[in-house]
């Protein structure tokens, strides 16, 4: 934050009291100097989505028990948005990432849906685990299935994970249920932010 670089002066009140008299620093606008506007830098971001998949994950019936969920696409919403993130296996939920140790914020969201109505009155689990850090704090959630859409039930589903990533780390996601048969991710995006702790 530009507030907390050497190179800012701190600033004075003005004469009448309101306001700040004076701002210097990378990101401060000094054009009206009571009214400074401070530019944030953005958060450098990767997002990755999958649409429409058409590819099922049979679950077991033991809630326990994941496996990692099948889709047919998954790529960045416009290249810019790859970061140093790809998918790392073929029709599965997983992305690799190739960048150096970074500490990341990771969210996945979006819909499942399960294709029998067996499903209604159960419980379907979502999992984000890494094949070198194992699983995340948070990174398991179970949601009951108490809505259907035509004739299939579904959920929609959030997990948001914080880790610091290795390169050639392996992300996926994961399903299960308390319930035996097919799942479909249909629509899921994925989103990393670059963090770092307060100074």
């Amino acid at each position: 934050m530009s507030n907390l670089d050497p190179a800012y002066s701190g600033g004075k009140s003005s004469p009448s009291g309101g306001g700040i008299e004076s701002l210097t620093g990378e990101g401060v606008n000094n054009a009206d100097p009571l009214n400074p506007v401070i530019e944030q830098t953005p958060t450098p971001t990767a997002i990755h989505r999958t649409q429409s998949n058409a590819l099922t994950t049979t679950v077991t019936g033991i809630a326990n028990f994941f496996v990692n969920a099948a889709v047919d696409n998954l790529d960045p919403v416009a290249p810019p948005y790859a970061g140093d993130f790809e998918q790392g296996v073929i029709d599965e939920f997983a992305l690799s990432y190739a960048g150096t140790n970074q500490s990341y914020k990771i969210d996945i969201s979006g819909s499942i849906i399960a294709l029998s109505p067996a499903f209604l009155g159960t419980y379907i689990g979502a999992k984000v685990t890494g094949d070198l850090q194992g699983d995340f704090t948070g990174g398991v959630k179970f949601y009951p299935i108490g809505v259907s859409f035509g004739s299939s039930p579904a959920i929609g589903f959030q997990i948001t994970v914080y880790g610091q990533f290795a390169p050639n780390e392996l992300l996926r996601l994961q399903l299960s249920s308390s319930t035996a048969g097919d799942l479909r991710v249909i629509d899921c995006i994925f989103v990393a932010e670059k963090i770092q702790p307060i100074a």
